[in-house]
Order: C-alpha cells, then structure tokens, then sequence
C-alpha cells in the first residue's frame, strides 16, 4: 500500500528511474525531522463532500490516538481504504468537512508525512452519532483545542505511541486466544491519571499510554467458559529528552503506586470490570528507549543500557514487571506479520544472576557527578545484556489438540 498522505517533495521531478517514495512507518520518521526553510505551500479550495458512514470510526479512532499518519489510518482500516489513492482522497474529504485537521510538520524533510488530528467538530459529530444510538463516548471536543500548537518533538512521541498501538492490533486480530479490551492515551486527565498518597501528599503517575490485555488459555473449544487471563501494560516511550535522575523519579512512582491501597485497587476494579473473578494487582511496565537526537552513534542501544541499569536499582517485585526494548528493533521487524511475533523485550527480571554482582559494583563507584556513575553502570550492563535471552510479548498460540 502506498502512502496515502506523503507530502510531495520541493525538490522537483524524480529523476530517471526514481519511483515514487516507500510509504514509512513512525519507527522511521526520526530520519526525517530537519530544518527546512520556505514558505508554506498553498492549497486550493476543492469541492465539498457528504461524509461517507465509516467516517465517524475514522474520527474516533484518530481522536483516541490523538495523531496519527495517513499510512497508519489505512492500515488500520484496510476495509475502507484498501488503495493509497482510495486513503489519499477519503483524508483530504475529511479534512475538507473539517472533521480532521492536519498538525503543524514544519523543519522536517519533504517527504514527512501528513499528521491528522481529531478536530472539535469531529468529535462533536461523532458524539451525536453516537448519542443517536443511545450510546456514551465520553470524548472532550475542547481538547482538541489545545493540540494543535504541539512541538514537532511531541508530535512524533505521539506517533510512537499510535504505531506501537497500531502494531498491538495488528497482532492480536489474528489471534484467537488474545483480546485487547482497552487501551488509554490520556492518563494525564484528571480523572485518569494514577494518583497515590506519599509523605502526606497525592503525589500523580501518568503513564504514556496503557493497554490491556486478555488471555485465553487452551483451544477454543474447550475454553469459552473459562475467564480469560487479563493483564494492564503500562508503556513508556523514552525518547531520551528526560534525564536520568528524573526517570529514576518515575520508575520509583511505579513502585510506590504498586504497593499503595489506591494502586492495588485500580487494578483489582479494572480486572473486575473485564470479567476477572479474582483479581492479583499485576501488571508489566513496557519502556522503549529512544534516541531521537542521532547524536551518539547507537543512541538506542545507548539510551536501552541506562534504563537497564535504572531498572536494577528497584526493589524485586518492581523489578520483575519492567520489559525494555528499542524503536531500531521494533523497525527492523516492522514487516512482521504479525508486527510484534518476535523476541524482541529484554525483562530485567533476568539479570537476578549477576545483580548482587552488579550492585557491587555500583557501591564502588565514588559519589560525585552522576554523569560518571551513570557511565560506569552502562558499561557493567553493557558487557552481560548480550548474554541475556530476548523475550516476545505475546506467547505463541497453545496448539488445539484434535480430538
């Protein structure tokens, strides 16, 4: 499928034996943000379209990503926008009836694609939709408000998100043994976000996103009584803009929430209202680790080394939960089918051997500036973390006996 959306280049004609560019994936972006100068291209006004019925999930589904690509809007929806040109024509409509708008792109490379957004009239639109069929979203249109003054920087912290969600579906439609009930991308709202008493005061936790996930164990014939499995992924996605010491803070509120009364109770309500009989207040903390500066030659890698090391600075049971990968792996399996079948998480429970090692070391290490330590706890983990086993985040599928 080409990209729907890919803005054409400045640049002129192809030349001679140049195809028109490969549709990217948000793994790839990165690559293209770089400043541009120039004014903004204008657009002509087009003839105006009646909206077509599948445009209202279109819109929700947006609005629930809060910025997605036109690449990954149809591949979301191959149903409805099975061609490029098909996904091209129905956005610029969208865009047209002002259902969606488009988020500010500038400094970036020709070929960036076009961001969409869900606009307050399309989420007002979908909202009538829906209370038409008795039906409660419970979506702000005043929110979208607010994005559209973004920085380039949040903008593609966002489109991670949506394409590791978009990669999460893809996943697990094709399974009959998975579901994914629910997934959040607004945990900084008030009435979502996690929040826990500590030394006298609430303290919040916001997470970047949040899934949650539902195993059915054996075959499908012998299963549909029984409860399927459950259990909330927390992710964050490291674009290495925050500091060390800062994520330190919030790996430690991750703890502090999992032991915490507010805590357990979240998860057991969450678990309840899915089905689950007996709630255990688990769950897993996802970090993919980023570098979007390009500024150390394997900044991925670099940047997956000292949240490692972060990771094994926590108590056991925090520890256990945390699962840790790159966006470099994710792209160079991003032509999977399913996207996310590999081995591709490092679990920081798998280090138990060599951690009173580690901590050792650690103590050894002077007290001065962190920027020192942190260099010597990368180098400790980087010389064991090729000896440690890559995980995938879904089991294969158990085998249905014949019978």
């Amino acid at each position: 499928m080409n990209d729907p959306t890919t803005r054409k280049s400045n640049d002129g004609p192809a030349k001679a034996g140049e195809g028109r560019p490969r549709p990217r994936t948000a793994w790839e972006l990165s690559g293209l943000i770089k400043p541009l100068a120039g004014p903004k291209q204008r657009t002509t006004p087009r003839k105006r379209h009646r909206p077509l019925p599948y445009y209202s999930r279109i819109v929700l589904y947006v609005f629930r990503s809060r910025f997605a690509t036109g690449f990954q809007i149809a591949r979301r929806f191959p149903e409805h926008l099975p061609s490029g040109r098909t996904a091209h024509r129905r956005l610029a409509h969208m865009v047209e009836l002002g259902l969606l708008g488009t988020a500010s792109v500038r400094s970036t490379a020709p070929h960036f694609p076009n961001v969409y957004l869900a606009t307050a009239k399309g989420v007002r639109w979908v909202q009538r939709l829906a209370e038409e069929r008795g039906l409660v979203l419970g979506v702000s249109p005043a929110e979208e408000r607010k994005e559209r003054g973004r920085a380039l920087d949040s903008v593609l912290h966002e489109l991670l998100l949506t394409e590791l969600e978009l990669s999460l579906h893809l996943s697990v439609q094709g399974r009959e043994d998975l579901g994914l009930p629910l997934t959040e991308r607004r945990y900084y709202r008030r009435d979502r976000r996690l929040s826990f008493p500590h030394a006298g005061t609430r303290r919040h936790l916001m997470p970047d996103a949040g899934f949650l996930l539902s195993v059915r164990e054996g075959s499908e014939r012998t299963s549909q009584n029984v409860a399927p499995a459950l259990l909330w992924h927390a992710v964050e996605m490291d674009n290495a803009t925050m500091s060390l010491p800062r994520f330190a803070s919030k790996l430690e509120d991750y703890d502090l929430w999992s032991r915490t009364d507010d805590g357990r109770e979240y998860l057991a309500n969450l678990y309840r209202r899915y089905g689950a009989a007996k709630p255990r207040p688990n769950f897993r903390l996802l970090i993919v680790c980023h570098d979007k500066s390009g500024v150390h030659k394997g900044g991925d890698e670099r940047r997956l080394l000292d949240l490692f090391a972060l990771a094994l600075e926590l108590p056991a049971a925090m520890r256990d939960r945390i699962w840790l990968t790159t966006v470099e792996r994710l792209k160079a399996r991003q032509t999977d089918d399913p996207p996310l079948s590999a081995a591709l998480w490092f679990r920081a429970r798998d280090a138990r051997e060599w951690l009173s090692e580690y901590r050792g070391h650690v103590a050894t290490v002077p007290r001065g500036r962190g920027r020192k330590r942190y260099h010597n706890q990368r180098a400790f983990v980087a010389e064991r973390l090729d000896s440690l086993p890559l995980h995938a985040l879904f089991l294969k599928p158990s085998p249905t006996p014949r019978g």
